[in-house]
């Protein structure tokens, strides 16, 4: 699965030979980001109630003519159970 961070834009495509015969009714087009569109680092953490948590890191970085870029997400709930369930 794509993280969301990752996605730079997203456009969809009507009428275009380009993506083949089987893209009759339009294509989605999404454009990534990479180390040369995002340089820099970012950390985001979230947490809800019944102990959801949910953290996203994105890193770029350029040098010359390579570039690299790292996306990471974790969407996680810890189950919790009341007293009616322990019987």
């Amino acid at each position: 699965m794509i993280p969301s961070v990752a996605i730079d834009r997203t456009a969809i495509v009507t009428g275009n030979p380009l993506f083949g015969l089987n893209a009759i009714g339009g294509a989605v087009v999404l454009d990534m980001k990479n180390g040369f569109t995002y340089q820099g680092f970012e950390l985001d953490g979230r947490g809800g109630s019944f102990a959801r948590r949910q953290s996203t890191m994105q890193y770029g970085v350029q040098a010359g003519d390579f570039a690299s870029y790292l996306a990471l997400r974790q969407l996680a709930t810890m189950a919790t159970g009341n007293s009616r369930d322990r019987r």
